[in-house]
């Protein structure tokens, strides 16, 4: 029958002893996992094997989980145990199995002889290493010899008896039936014994510890049962009420018991004195409330299966939490020990005090009320747990399970209402208090001259004897350091000041101000002050500050610096490198330490702690800290640490957790098993965990680890090593998957191994793999080859012997032919010798006139090569000509600031000219392409430029179509162009500018030759006219004048033709006006200097050292 219970949990007093030792010590360490999907939130049985894997029985099945990953087990039917008893057991509905290794080295499951006809949901060992196993007909025995079977070993004959829990005490067995009535056992006889119960208590579930055994009752009643005689159990009820019932418990260790209760959470009791030592809830770090199954694991860690998933708590690793007491406001910063716990957030600073405050929680809840029975009638309803017959039975939860032993009525139970007070005594006395004084966002806490400095956005604070003097207000302080026991060093913003106190007093004064930046580390080293900023490191020298600063840099540039000592030595910390300052202090030299991601974390005076990838390390002077080292990696997003003592650290996680990490206590070595679980093919085919052997072909294969670890979700990482194969050891990866795409024919050892988040490398393991070769690579393949060639050689030889043989008879025959036709051939010889003698006579007379003619020809040729000579020094002298009529850059430069010029002559002199003029405010540009190249090219170069010089000389109208006009007209006269059939049509292409620098106004006019104007990545071109400067036919009177606005920034290009017209690329064609409009685009943002080197660049990579220059190249650009 149910009720609805208000349950008032009001405060008391308790011990304050234990809860100062509490606020000490901390909260234990605890690591949370999620379930697997196909889990749910109730469990029911744990048991771990002797790798360290766990396994969970889980309502929706068995699963084993190694701190990474869940695998689901299957079963032969429902399982309702699981326990370890040298091997790990499983039994249920019609089944006992274990998990052994077979011959592969695979984990199987074995199934148990003789279990098919029962249901079976209890497991135990006797202290003769005898298995036990509860059935519904009984008790069984499972023999240990192979194959292993199980036989009935008591058999109850009273239906209405069915045995609920069983357990041994030395070499005895005791079985429980009924909930409420204790046996020994001995094969067919059982023994009762006497039981402390009244009127409907029954025993809940007992649990070993320390050879004896814990009986609990649904009344909260304990009792030790050492074989003979009941011992009650006193736990403090203040903690513990009777009200408060508890549902399940497991011995953690010979100091702790562990229960869970109904109203949640789990109590920690001394085993010795019943004193509750801790309770565990959601105050305390517990996802949730809802307990289904309490464990502990060989290592004496806590495990609490709740709706959330699954939690660990570690009560000997030196690992503990401070974060989980009420009064903290905001993100967490900063933290540090100064007598009391001080703790730097986002709103301000907070101190760990004891404050005498209590709370009162009203809390409604629904609970069944269990009516009073006959004395051996059983009632069991477990509310939020599935009682075992339930489970076996498959009951719902609402139906409770009755069993009438004597098969007697229960009497009715009478309806009653009533509301029970419970006291529940909690003390809430240690909070954070905020320390009034500090403002602003509390980045950093150090220790110093017996004070405790706090910076913050808004200042820098001294605490001392809990009094509050502000040093500096209203600044934000980004970085502080001790640079001794005198004063500090004090960066806010680009200022680094000095610290120091007098007579109670202190007194600020600015050393350097960097250049740019903020400050946010510095460090004094002999005579010089290095400081850092977001990517720079400045050197100053300490007797004069006020000097001009070096600045220390790398190629690569500096990300997010910081400076630090190590080994007597200064050093520069980034995110991705480390480097030390040499031994003249002016510049950096990158130290080798890897790939991985670096981060630094300063700890105290010369006390700096580095991680790289998941590793820390002791980045410091000294290494006093180096045990406390490997904890550190149990933590995840450290972002401050700070150092109490050589055994003590503190460090502040992901902005919301602090934790104190103590040195270990225990020196001895720590060690972690890895197994190899399994090998398998690309075809899913699994092969042997020791060794395989396959085809060449098809050597890929798949190995997957385990190595359990539990402190930290998927804090293992695994690497390989391929003895022959590799140099060195892989990278660490997290994954326990590791492919290896192929093996070389012939024998191969894999070592195999793991490392922790403690930074504990495993032993290795190996894996050999024999790579069959192809037929063709076999010894046989070879032997039948040989053999074959062999063979082979020896038929050739016999079948040459026989061919030789005829070969030489007719070879003599042809010698007797031949001797005859040699003597025939001698006389015709001896004739033509004759004939040769004349002949000879006659070369001879031919070789003296070729001799002569040789001479006339060699002095032809020495004619020429001085022509040659003289044509190249008046070329080369028209080349000075030329140049000395163009404008030089420097005189260019003297009008126009920003510009490039990139003229590339195909001969010495070139037909492309550019040429400038300023009259007042304006700018007159040209830039032109005369008819043809070399020398012809350079007069037509020459007689533009003088006639440009005397038109805007003579012309009072500096406009560029009426300069064009002029131009032309003086050319044809020039040149005598009338415009006659067979006449020369020499003249030029030309874009002529005039820009008025007052009024940004820019006015084109163009013959053939167009502007481009290219403002903010756009381009925008001004065409030139169809007809050149000179006779042409369809000449028209006037050049077209275009007139543009222009902007600051804008970018000018006038050019000939020759870069356009340039061949090369892959397919020998020109470079085209398209390619060459994008290639402005895209360097136009860029300085001058540098859009002419990425023209001069692209035009030498289309050339491609294969091509040769086809005509004179010119491109004039200018940034307004």
């Amino acid at each position: 029958m149910n009720t609805i219970l208000r349950i008032t949990i009001g405060s008391a007093l308790i011990l304050l002893q234990s809860h100062i030792s509490l606020a000490q010590d901390g909260y234990p360490f605890v690591t949370h996992f999620e379930y697997s999907s196909r889990m749910v939130g109730q469990n029911i049985d744990f048991a771990q094997d002797k790798n360290g894997l766990v396994y969970v029985l889980n309502l929706n099945g068995l699963f084993s989980f190694d701190g990474s990953s869940w695998t689901y087990l299957p079963t032969p039917g429902k399982a309702h145990a699981v326990e370890k008893i040298g091997d790990v057991y499983v039994a249920g509905e019609n089944f006992i199995g274990y998990y052994e290794e077979n011959l592969k080295g695979n984990s199987v499951f074995t199934l148990v002889d003789g279990t098919g006809n029962d249901v079976f949901y209890r497991l135990c060992e006797s202290g003769r290493g005898v298995t036990f196993a509860l059935g519904i007909k009984g008790i069984y025995r499972i023999s240990r010899a192979e194959p292993r079977k199980a036989s009935l070993y008591y058999a109850e004959s009273d239906s209405s008896m069915l045995f609920t829990d069983i357990f041994s005490i030395g070499d005895l067995v005791f079985g429980v039936k009924n909930n409420q009535f204790l046996f020994q056992i001995l094969s067919q006889n059982a023994r009762e014994y006497s039981t402390p119960l009244s009127g409907d208590e029954y025993f809940s579930f007992s649990l070993t510890h320390a050879g004896k055994q814990l009986l609990v009752t649904n009344r909260n009643r304990l009792f030790w049962f050492d074989g003979n005689r009941f011992i009650p159990f006193k736990v403090d009820d203040k903690q513990l009420p009777k009200e408060n019932r508890i549902t399940d418990g497991v011995s953690v260790n010979d100091n702790t018991l562990a229960f869970s209760t109904l109203f949640g959470g789990v109590v920690l009791v001394n085993p010795n004195t019943g004193l509750v030592k801790q309770v565990i809830d959601v105050d305390s770090g517990l996802p949730d409330n809802e307990v289904s199954l309490v464990s502990a694991d060989d290592e004496k860690g806590l495990w609490i299966f709740h709706e959330l998933g699954a939690s660990r708590f570690d009560f000997d690793i030196p690992v503990k939490s401070f974060d989980r007491y009420p009064g903290l406001n905001g993100n967490i910063l900063s933290v540090c020990r100064f007598g009391q716990l001080y703790v730097g957030t986002s709103n301000g600073l907070y101190r760990l005090d004891v404050s005498k405050t209590y709370k009162t929680v009203t809390v409604e809840r629904e609970l069944p009320v269990e009516p009073v029975a006959q004395a051996k009638d059983l009632q069991t309803s477990r509310p939020k747990k599935r009682s075992l017959l339930d489970r076996i039975l498959g009951r719902s939860e609402e139906t409770p399970d009755e069993i009438n032993p004597k098969k007697t009525s229960p009497s009715k139970p009478e309806k009653r209402n009533e509301v029970r007070k419970i006291t529940r005594q909690v003390f809430t006395g240690y909070a954070y208090q905020r320390v009034d004084g500090v403002s602003g966002r509390v980045n950093q806490l150090i220790v110093n001259s017996n004070c405790l400095f706090a910076s913050s956005n808004r200042g820098l604070y001294c605490i001392k004897d809990s009094k509050v003097q502000t040093i500096i207000s209203g600044k934000p302080i980004h970085y502080i350091s001790a640079f001794n026991d005198d004063f500090l060093l004090v960066g806010s913003g680009s200022q680094l000041y000095r610290v120091s106190e007098n007579n109670g007093e202190f007194e600020v004064s600015s050393i350097v101000s960097v250049p740019k930046g903020k400050i946010n580390s510095a460090l004094h080293f002999e005579k010089w002050l290095f400081v850092s900023t977001d990517d720079k490191v400045f050197r100053y020298e300490l007797n004069n500050p006020q000097k001009t600063p070096d600045e220390l840099n790398v190629p690569e540039g500096l990300v997010l610096p910081s400076l630090c000592m190590a080994k007597g030595k200064p050093y520069v910390v980034t995110i991705n490198a480390i480097y030390q300052i040499n031994n003249q202090f002016d510049s950096l030299v990158k130290q080798s330490w890897g790939n991985t991601e670096l981060k630094l974390m300063y700890a105290g005076a010369k006390d700096f702690y580095l991680k790289q990838g998941s590793t820390w390390l002791n980045f410091t002077e000294s290494d006093t800290t180096n045990s406390i080292i490997p904890n550190l990696g149990l933590l995840d997003k450290v972002s401050y640490v700070s150092r109490e003592s050589n055994r003590t650290l503190w460090a502040v996680t992901g902005y919301r957790q602090i934790y104190r990490i103590d040195a270990p206590t225990d020196s001895r070595e720590k060690t972690f098993a890895i197994k190899i679980i399994q090998v398998s093919r690309k075809n899913g085919e699994i092969l042997n965990t020791r060794f395989s052997s396959i085809p060449e072909k098809k050597s890929a294969i798949s190995i997957t680890l385990q190595a359990p670890f539990y402190l930290k979700n998927e804090g293992v990482e695994y690497q390989y090593f391929v003895k022959g194969s590799m140099d060195a050891w892989s990278d660490w990866q997290s994954s326990p998957i590791i492919e290896f795409p192929f093996f070389a024919a012939g024998n191969h050892e894999i070592q195999l191994r793991a490392r922790n988040a403690q930074g504990i490398v495993s032993q290795s393991v190996a894996y050999n793999i024999y790579s069959k070769p192809i037929f063709y690579k076999t010894f046989w393949f070879y032997s039948l080859l040989a053999a074959f060639i062999f063979i082979m050689i020896l038929l050739y030889i016999k079948q040459r012997e026989r061919k030789l043989i005829k070969e030489n008879r007719e070879l003599e025959k042809k010698v007797r032919e031949r001797t005859k036709t040699i003597q025939e051939q001698k006389e015709e010889i001896e004739a033509q010798r004759d004939q040769l003698q004349i002949r000879n006579e006659e070369i001879l007379q031919q070789k003296e006139e070729i001799e002569a003619q040789r001479d006339e020809i060699m002095e032809q040729r020495d004619k020429i090569i001085t022509q040659n000579q003289e044509i190249i020094k008046s070329i080369s002298y028209a080349l000075r000509i030329q140049r000395a009529v163009m404008p030089t850059h420097d005189k260019v430069s003297t009008t126009l600031n920003d510009f490039f010029i990139f003229l590339k002559p195909r001969d010495i002199v070139s037909g492309d000219f550019y040429w400038i003029a300023q009259r007042d405010h304006k700018v007159v540009l040209a830039v032109a392409d005369c008819t043809g190249h070399g020398v012809p090219g350079a007069f037509m170069s020459l007689l533009g430029i003088t006639l440009l010089d005397e038109i805007v000389n003579r012309v009072g109208n500096i406009q560029p179509d009426i300069i064009l006009g002029h131009l032309r007209e003086y050319i044809k006269r020039a040149l005598s162009q009338e415009g006659k059939e067979h006449e020369t049509k020499d003249g030029m292409d030309i874009a002529l500018a005039v820009i008025d620098t007052a009024t940004m106004q820019l006015q084109f006019s163009g013959a053939y030759n167009p502007i481009y104007i290219i403002r903010k990545g756009k381009l925008t071109e001004l065409k030139g006219d169809k007809m050149p400067v000179g006779i042409h036919l369809s000449e028209r009177k006037d050049f077209t004048l275009h007139n543009f606005q222009l902007s600051k920034g804008d970018c000018l290009y006038m050019f000939s033709d020759g870069y356009v017209d340039q061949f090369g690329g892959d397919n020998n064609r020109k470079f085209m006006a398209k390619n060459f409009r994008e290639l402005l685009v895209r360097t136009s943002p860029l300085p001058m200097a540098d859009q002419y080197k990425e023209l001069e660049d692209t035009l030498d990579r289309w050339m491609g050292g294969t091509y040769e220059q086809t005509d004179d190249i010119l491109v004039f650009g200018l940034r307004v």
